[in-house]
């Protein structure tokens, strides 16, 4: 038994060493780093859309402001619930405390749906209602390519037989 717990611990050991080094070398996807990506859907939303050069500008601008916004609402959205759930892990809760950290939760999450309401609206006055219409379809349309993708996914792997789940991922059943 000694034994085997030695293996396994050098095994795991091993995986460790080896997954920073293996990970390191992967190519980027394509070979196109996320910047780039983020341009050429740019540019095929600008094509489909038909933006004029004034619109792409316009889109480009209200989307940095929103990405900000939202990625400071998110950091103080989670740093208040680790701070909720910290204070609702104590032997001894403070019940005001706790519903002062819930209402600032709850103030952050309503900030959130705002700043959403308003970036549409900001959309909507410098695209036209045709425009407007042509992007919720594509919206649409990457909302089912990413469920069909992610549910492909999960049926390739709950359709293996439970032979080829052992042997790949270490699970019996």
């Amino acid at each position: 038994m000694r034994k085997k717990s030695k293996i396994i611990a050098i095994v795991i050991l091993a995986v460790l060493l080896v997954l920073p080094a293996a990970y390191a070398q992967m190519p980027d996807v394509g070979g196109k780093g996320y910047q780039a990506h983020k341009a050429d859907m740019m540019g095929k939303l600008t094509g489909k859309l038909g933006l004029t050069a004034e619109q792409q500008e316009e889109l480009k601008r209200i989307g940095s402001e929103f990405k900000a916004k939202k990625q400071r609402i998110h950091k103080a959205t989670k740093e208040k619930n680790v701070e909720l759930h910290e204070a609702l892990s104590t032997a001894e809760s403070d019940v005001t405390a706790i519903n002062s950290i819930a209402a600032e939760v709850k103030s952050l999450m309503a900030q959130n749906v705002d700043l959403r309401i308003s970036h549409v609206l900001k959309m909507k006055e410098f695209l036209t209602p045709e425009q407007f219409e042509q992007l919720k379809t594509l919206k649409q349309e990457h909302k089912q390519k990413r469920f069909q993708h992610k549910e492909g996914r999960r049926r390739k792997f709950f359709d293996r037989s439970a032979e080829e789940l052992e042997e790949s991922h270490g699970i019996g059943f």
